[in-house]
């Protein structure tokens, strides 16, 4: 009997050893790949903060062209009679990330100052779809199609961006709007709503 007990004990700590060698296995094989995953994520994070640093390098400085743009009506106005003065502009396209940029105008409420002196330019090829496209809009100010895009890069030009484009059409306090930099939003809006108070 005393042989039998011996027997289930050493059997019962065998199998709880085991199992809990196999629990600590997987355990430890997710943490390792949690980390793998966190260190991959901020990666791919430090290289898009990276890419858009650059972006918005190039771009700042860069006189944008007189372009036509197109009322809600389909009225016809050139850029550079929109830019009389200073605006806060936030171009943004049919081909974008609205999911990059979507984050930016929801703060964008919180910051009347920079709305009264904005302007959003929408990159839309045709007028229905635009018109379909701005209904979601909540904002008061003036909003603007145009056929094209700003043409600020080499490549690609559908980046979101915001920006201060003097009346000389000159980008200036330019940020580039993406799901990698959207911490940054508020700092953004803030040290910007400040400049166009003395513009």
């Amino acid at each position: 009997m005393k042989k039998t007990s011996y027997f289930i004990i050493i059997f019962l700590i065998t199998v709880t050893g085991i199992f809990c060698y196999w629990h600590l296995h997987l355990e430890k094989k997710k943490l390792i790949d949690l980390v793998i995953h966190q260190r991959e994520t901020s990666e791919q994070l430090f290289f898009n903060l990276k890419e858009l640093s650059k972006l918005q390098y190039y771009g700042e400085g860069k006189q944008i062209k007189n372009i036509p743009a197109y009322t809600l009506s389909g009225d016809t106005v050139n850029l550079h009679q929109l830019l009389n003065t200073s605006k806060f502009v936030v171009y943004i396209s049919e081909y974008g990330c609205s999911l990059c940029y979507s984050p930016f105008l929801n703060y964008l409420k919180d910051y009347p100052l920079l709305e009264e002196r904005m302007i959003i330019l929408a990159g839309f090829e045709n007028q229905r779809d635009f018109k379909i496209y701005i209904e979601n809009f909540e904002f008061h100010c003036p909003i603007y199609r145009i056929n094209t895009n700003l043409n600020i890069y080499p490549d690609y030009n559908d980046y979101a961006l915001a920006c201060i484009i003097s009346k000389d059409m000159v980008i200036n306090n330019l940020l580039l709007l993406d799901k990698s930099n959207k911490e940054y939003i508020e700092d953004y809006l803030r040290i910007t709503e400040q400049k166009m108070q003395f513009k």
